[in-house]
């Protein structure tokens, strides 16, 4: 399986393939409209934002950002909540709201111009995409095919 984040199961292997950026972005006419925030703070005054919502458990997650190794969380006015990156990337370009999305996500928009990164020097750390299996010995050849196509192709 893939998956990014700790690993709640020791006894699995992981290996890392990916970093995964982060990126804090809007429309031009969303920033014309209600101004470029500053810094992550600035949000928490009067800033429409677009979050994720986990499917799973249904927990929202802040947009996240550090501020000289110091982490700030913002929760602040939600004007859209989504559980699938496509539906965040589009609550963006309906100008629902900042969102903080997977820059890989977002690239073809940031790219034409459609979506412009704001508070970049306060992104988070990169998350990491890993590859993760049973530790037993005994992993079927198709498994073994995928993990090392996984590894030889995204690392």
């Amino acid at each position: 399986m893939l998956r990014s984040g700790p690993l709640a199961d020791s006894s699995l292997i992981a290996r890392r393939l990916l970093a995964l950026e982060w990126v804090t972005c809007a429309t031009p006419s969303y920033l014309a409209r209600h101004g470029t925030p500053r810094h992550p703070c600035d949000l928490e005054q009067g800033f429409p934002l677009a979050h994720y919502r986990h499917a799973v458990n249904d927990r929202i997650q802040p947009l996240h950002f550090v501020d000289g190794g110091k982490a700030i969380d913002i929760q602040h006015r939600y004007q859209i909540s989504v559980n699938e990156g496509n539906a965040l990337i589009a609550a963006a370009l309906a100008d629902l709201g900042i969102v903080q999305t997977l820059r890989f996500m977002a690239q073809p928009q940031l790219d034409s111009g459609e979506l412009v990164s704001i508070l970049a020097d306060w992104q988070p750390p990169a998350d990491h995409l890993y590859v993760v299996y049973p530790s037993n010995r005994h992993l079927s050849a198709k498994l073994r095919v995928f993990i090392e196509w996984a590894v030889e192709r995204f690392s």
